[in-house]
């Protein structure tokens, strides 16, 4: 992923003037060679031991001096230093290739700084490391520093670093700046590929990790696979094949433990994620199967799905699977909610979200989808300026959702429960694996709070609330087959947002699990707050069964998901309205944490979609006609939706009833 050097020129070392008296950059060693320490210049005098003053005894032999530590080898980018400086001096910007190890992230603020960049300027390094939003804040960042630069050529260098990054691609995007490879790495690498599509990734890579392990040198293996399921097959087989061996044959092994004894060879399996997240000694061979799972959201549907899909090995060099996104990048698969409302917040009054440089473009339907979003709860007004309420919720590490109930459930004095409903709903917890296939992991499940039957947000926050009681006791979750590492990152989360939020905070914000039930059994005010967080996430039931449609711009199908604790009423009908969490597709379209809310709350929704206008919203002016058309010819206005048949939506599934019941009959 990018990195992004900013030399910031004379006017940024005036505002640097007040820190520079706090902390002061002190050199140690020889300066040529880079060594920076960074200390208080308060009173951070070096401090010396005191000794036993005794006038009697005299002063100890200077101790001798152990020799110094030899000087690392020199790394890949070093050769290139003259290089790249020149490029700086000549370009705005700079696009800096360099493989893992050569040295790039940590050497190129050390050569900037010994060209003088420092003293008449400023060096600001960005260095993003989270894999799922990083590749869409960096899309973002580069587009506003391309702004940036037609305001500051003068005295503003941006150098962008990358192992995988589509240099041609940037250099396009900044009108055609320079490209440099760094080539080389601390270690040889070689790349073997299949020449054949395999029947079945498992078995080609089981029958490679053999191989491996019988005929090659000693030396740990990482295998990639898709995700939990492929990782438990694949284990299994290891495990059983390794066994099958012929003693002596080979050297003993283990199946994924990250820890073994000498003399053992380690067969680690995970997903690709480990690619740019885990760093594990002992690994000389990677197998990667060849396929990922792939996360994509549908903007005219709000739905996200999960696809099992194949790399190629083009796909497979352009940048990590472009931040393991095969090929496709972040942004273009994503909601871009969060990231307009940040676009929004930054107050550029020229500023058009639909008309906005990105370096990977997304859909116009995916911004829209956004700019919607973010009306219905309320971080912009009708005419596309960010609220009040907005700016809070930009400064909020949440989703924008999760960030309105926050700010509703304060204003309704529920903010400790929604503290935990947006804290567990972010660390997303799940329920432990369990191999066998006995009745104990079920009945230990079912004895869990059951929601109070009002759905899952309500049974989250039961749930989190009952493991407060315990002191957060960690036995208490393996008790219930729920995993220990999600809980205690929700309770992290919490204490986090609870800090964060506590400057606006009208009531307490520690977990208040028998007061808060008592004082509200209906969780009538923590619905109501996730009501206007999920203003663009709610359903109406279908009159005549439990199926629902979602409200909004387009009507979809969907259904409460199987592993939901929302009850029905007295003859099995579910709530009229509820809000859900996310949209997911598998065998069919499924709504995920689902809460019941009232009708009354909805109404206010609805007639905001009536005054919707997506050109005031994106920032540009309202007009009769948009003189850019659409991408999608089947754009039609949010008042169409709101006004969905209920008897046409029903003809529709009994048209497709009827269809299925024929093709049975002619079997």
């Amino acid at each position: 992923m990018p990195e992004t050097v900013g030399l910031v020129g004379e006017r940024a070392q005036k505002a640097e003037t007040t820190r520079a008296e706090h902390f002061r950059l002190s050199y140690s060693g020889n300066p040529e060679e880079g060594e920076v320490q960074v200390s208080n210049g308060r009173k951070n005098k070096r401090k010396q031991k005191k000794k036993n003053q005794n006038p009697n005894t005299s002063p100890p032999a200077p101790a001798m001096r152990s020799p110094p530590p030899p000087p690392p080898p020199a790394l890949p980018i070093s050769e290139h230093e003259d290089e790249i400086v020149a490029a700086v001096e000549a370009n705005p910007v700079v696009v800096v290739i360099g493989e893992t190890g050569s040295g790039k992230s940590t050497q190129l603020s050390q050569i900037l700084h010994r060209r003088g960049y420092t003293r008449r300027g400023a060096i600001a390094v960005t260095q993003p490391r989270r894999v799922a939003a990083v590749s869409v804040s960096s899309d973002i960042l580069l587009g506003l520093m391309k702004r940036l630069i037609k305001d500051r050529a003068s005295d503003l260098k941006v150098l962008i670093t990358s192992a995988t990054l589509d240099g041609l691609k940037v250099s396009k995007f900044f009108c055609g700046c320079p490209v440099l490879n760094i080539p080389g790495t601390l270690f040889p690498v070689e790349k073997f590929y299949s020449t054949e599509r395999p029947t079945n990734y498992i078995e080609s890579s089981l029958r490679t990790a053999l191989d491996i392990h019988v005929k090659e040198s000693p030396g740990d293996v990482l295998i990639f696979m898709t995700g939990k399921d492929d990782i438990d097959k694949m284990v299994s087989k290891l495990e059983e094949r390794i066994q099958n061996l012929e003693e002596g044959s080979c050297m003993d092994a283990l199946v994924l433990p990250l820890h073994a004894p000498p003399n053992c060879r380690r067969f680690i399996v995970a997903t690709n994620v480990a690619e740019t997240s885990l760093t594990v000694d002992g690994v000389v061979f990677v197998i990667d199967c060849g396929y990922v799972k792939q996360r994509q959201y549908n903007p005219s549907a709000g739905m996200y799905s999960l696809d099992v899909v194949q790399i190629s090995r083009l796909t497979s060099e352009l940048g990590e699977l472009e931040e393991l996104g095969l090929g496709i990048p972040e942004i273009q698969r994503s909601s871009l909610a969060g990231s307009v409302l940040y676009l929004k917040s930054l107050d550029l009054p020229d500023i058009n979200i639909l008309k906005f440089d990105f370096l990977d473009p997304p859909s116009r339907e995916s911004l829209e989808d956004a700019l919607r979003q973010l009306y219905l709860i309320d971080a912009i007004d009708e005419n596309g300026q960010i609220t009040d309420v907005g700016r809070i919720m930009a400064e909020l590490p949440l989703e924008p959702s999760l960030s309105r109930t926050l700010i509703e459930a304060n204003e309704l004095g529920c903010l400790s429960q929604a503290l935990t409903v947006a804290a567990v709903l972010s660390a997303e917890i799940t329920f432990r694996p369990s191999r066998s296939k006995d009745m104990e992991g079920k009945r230990k499940r079912q004895e869990l709070p059951d929601g109070s039957g009002w759905g899952d947000h309500i049974q989250l926050l039961q749930i989190f609330e009952s493991w407060d009681q315990t002191g957060y006791d960690p036995r208490w979750c393996s008790d219930h087959e729920l995993q220990v590492r999600g809980m205690k990152f929700s309770k992290d989360v919490r204490n986090q947002l609870s800090q964060i939020i506590q400057k606006i905070a009208k009531g307490p914000t520690n977990v208040q699990a028998k007061k808060g039930w008592k004082s509200d059994p209906d969780y009538r005010k923590l619905r109501r707050a996730l009501c206007v967080g999920y203003g663009n996430q709610l359903a109406e039931r279908m009159l005549h069964h439990n199926g629902y449609h979602t409200v909004g711009y387009r009507a979809q199908l969907v259904q409460v998901h199987p592993s939901s604790v929302l009850e029905g009423d007295e003859y099995g009908k579910l709530p009229m309205y509820v809000v859900y969490h996310e949209l997911i597709n598998t065998t069919r379209p499924f709504m995920r944490n689902v809460c019941a809310v009232e009708p009354s709350w909805v109404k206010p929704i609805l007639k905001k979609l009536e005054r919707l206008d997506i050109n005031k919203l994106s920032g540009g002016l309202s007009a009769p006609k948009d003189p850019e058309p659409l991408e999608d010819d089947q754009v039609s206005s949010p008042k169409r939706v709101t006004d969905v048949k209920q008897s046409d939506v029903d003809s529709r599934i009994q048209a497709a009833r009827e269809r299925y019941l024929a093709r049975k009959g002619k079997k």
